[in-house]
């Protein structure tokens, strides 16, 4: 049964020195999720809800419009002007094309800004579809292909040719567009993250319609710049026509213009990376994903693979082979310091130290926090899943566990949520068969943070000041803060015993290595805590466990807030600053184990 948690004890009363563990109790409502989506996720191997994770907004006017000419502006300007001459044949057409062809991306970007302020989601087109737009867009492509089926039949009377040997054929025309259109690739990139815009409704149109005139203007003003080195014969001849022009204008400076072209390439591929991440994402939120067959994934990378080395081999090239070599050393650096989160300066610090006995990596490793809703538990579960740990976090309040488990699955990793009353024999059993079950009975990590401080009162009344026996409130207060914590240990314990590496990390307090007046309960329990993990650490230590118990006093956690009058709470131990404690913890050697870490704050947290 849950207990009935009383007013939290102020700082003259028990803790002008020391801190509480935080109980476990609900944060403000979040908006309702399906809890089974969480704790079950096996179903569609997913755990993150579909519809609530979005992302912040960051991306401002400038932004938006660098991250759009960005987009755009890759290899196509360097390869497509000898396609628009070839169809149109004349420069004047020519010319008209490139800026026709920008008015155009400058017009489907301007529809996509209208139906961006409506749907201001990321994901662009699989957002749009979703709503409802799919049967309009078909409807207008009906009547589009239509159209050009005309043109091609020959229904060209509308249309005037004023220039010289400019083409009479409307395919030509459509062929030109085609080529120019390929080279503005990328007006639609910002929808794909409208929803990181800090102002969607002004910065999505005013982006384009900045950035589009910006592009049609370098386009052109760069054909021009051809036209006056190159002819007619000598354009539709190139190849690679930015190489040509750069032959009879930078002479030997030419070498520097394929790096300058790559280096364009690759910002417009970055930026697509950027968004193809989002589009990635949406389709997640809506399901699509975890139901694409495995098969055609490899199906999929055989295909790369050989698109990637069939160059080297039909052609041996060194040109091939240098870009063969410098994908595979990307992987070589992408899996250690990106998919594994292995970090350079714990490497060398312990090389140099000439400690270095493996240090743990934490991707991948599962953990279970308690008293997770928030405080201390929080900062801790952010953190480790931060460093890749799949988290499993306890405690009463339904609300806030969902809503952190929906912001720790934005790292890419699996939250848990398990509702779990610590001063209950029969929950804290149950929630311990639940951890069993979704991490099959291997557990990495186990953060005891859940607490209570229970009423302040002399040992010498019989009653509390809200009317409760004080032996009772005693055992209250063991009950969560030693027994309960004694159970869940010992029934993780075996979950732990055949990793060979792990931790117990638990969030003490400074009063366990103290006493004070009115507040028998809450020194009680810390004393046992801290004897309790002092006795089991030289019990499993030879299995590689670390036993560490961390000692803060001043944090600034809710359950100091009732002395706002008395305290700097700026000055005050963050939560965060335990959890990077808990970080150190479990990122120290695997042959050193700090077992007691105190905490306190380096300047007076008293308000003067």
């Amino acid at each position: 049964m849950a207990i009935d948690i009383q007013r939290e004890p102020s700082l003259t009363d028990i803790d002008s020195i020391h801190h509480h563990r935080p109980v476990q109790s609900s944060l403000t409502k979040h908006r309702r999720i399906s809890i089974s989506s969480i704790v079950h996720p096996d179903s569609l191997k997913i755990v993150l809800p579909t519809d609530e994770v979005t992302l912040k907004r960051h991306l401002g006017l400038f932004s938006g419009i660098c991250f759009i000419v960005g987009v755009i502006i890759g290899s196509g300007i360097f390869v497509s002007p000898k396609g628009v001459l070839q169809e149109t044949q004349s420069v004047g057409l020519c010319l008209i094309i490139w800026i026709a062809c920008g008015l155009v991306a400058l017009l489907g970007a301007l529809c996509y800004a209208e139906i961006g302020a409506v749907i201001p989601r990321n994901g662009a087109e699989v957002a749009y579809i979703k709503e409802g737009i799919l049967n309009k867009v078909l409807t207008i492509l009906t009547v589009i292909i239509i159209g050009v089926i005309r043109l091609g039949k020959g229904y060209t009377q509308n249309l005037q040719n004023g220039f010289d040997g400019t083409t009479k054929n409307p395919l030509g025309v459509a062929l030109a567009f085609y080529s120019g259109l390929w080279a503005y690739d990328g007006w639609n990139s910002l929808n794909l993250v409208t929803e990181e815009l800090k102002n969607p409704k002004r910065d999505l149109w005013l982006s384009i319609v900045l950035a589009l005139p910006a592009v049609i203007i370098l386009y052109v003003l760069t054909n021009i710049s051809y036209f006056t080195v190159m002819n007619k014969a000598t354009l539709l001849t190139s190849n690679a026509v930015a190489v040509t022009w750069g032959e009879v204008v930078l002479g030997p400076v030419l070498r520097m213009l394929p790096i300058l072209i790559s280096v364009s390439a690759l910002g417009s591929a970055n930026g697509s990376l950027f968004g193809a991440a989002r589009f990635c994402m949406v389709s997640a939120q809506y399901g699509y994903l975890p139901e694409v067959p495995i098969p055609l994934i490899i199906i999929i990378v055989l295909i790369s693979i050989y698109l990637v080395l069939a160059p080297v081999i039909t052609s041996p090239n060194i040109g091939y082979l240098f870009a063969t070599i410098m994908i595979l050393c990307g992987l070589v650096f992408y899996y250690p310091f990106v998919y594994r989160k292995i970090e350079w300066n714990i490497i060398i610090l312990t090389i140099m130290a000439g400690e270095y006995r493996g240090v743990i990596d934490l991707h991948g490793k599962n953990a279970v926090i308690t008293g997770a809703s928030r405080g201390i538990g929080k900062e801790i579960a952010l953190t480790l899943a931060k460093e890749g740990c799949n988290v499993a976090l306890l405690a009463r309040s339904r609300d806030a566990l969902e809503t952190l488990a929906i912001e720790c699955s934005k790292n890419g990793i699996k939250a848990h949520v398990i509702i779990c009353d610590m001063s209950s024999k029969q929950s804290i059993e149950d929630a311990c068969k639940q951890i069993s079950h979704i991490f099959q009975n291997k557990l990495d990590i186990l953060i005891n943070n859940a607490g209570i401080a229970g009423e302040s009162v002399s040992a010498i009344e019989e009653k509390t000041p809200s009317g409760k026996d004080v032996v009772d409130m005693w055992e209250e207060v063991m009950m969560v803060n030693l027994l309960g914590l004694m159970r869940i240990t010992g029934r993780c314990l075996p979950m732990m015993k055949e990793s060979k590496h792990g931790a117990i990390i638990t969030i003490s307090s400074l009063s366990a290595t103290m006493t004070s007046g009115r507040s028998a309960q809450y020194h009680a329990s810390e004393w046992g805590v801290n004897g309790f993990l002092g006795s089991i650490y030289e019990d499993i230590r030879e299995y590689g466990i670390k036993v560490c118990s961390i000692m803060p006093g001043f944090v600034n956690t809710p359950m100091i807030h009732d002395d706002k009058h008395k305290l700097n709470f700026d000055k005050c131990i963050q939560p965060e600053d335990i959890a990077q404690g808990v970080l150190y913890i479990l990122r120290t050697p695997y042959n050193v184990c700090p077992t007691e870490i105190k905490y306190r704050p380096q300047y007076t947290p008293y308000l003067k």
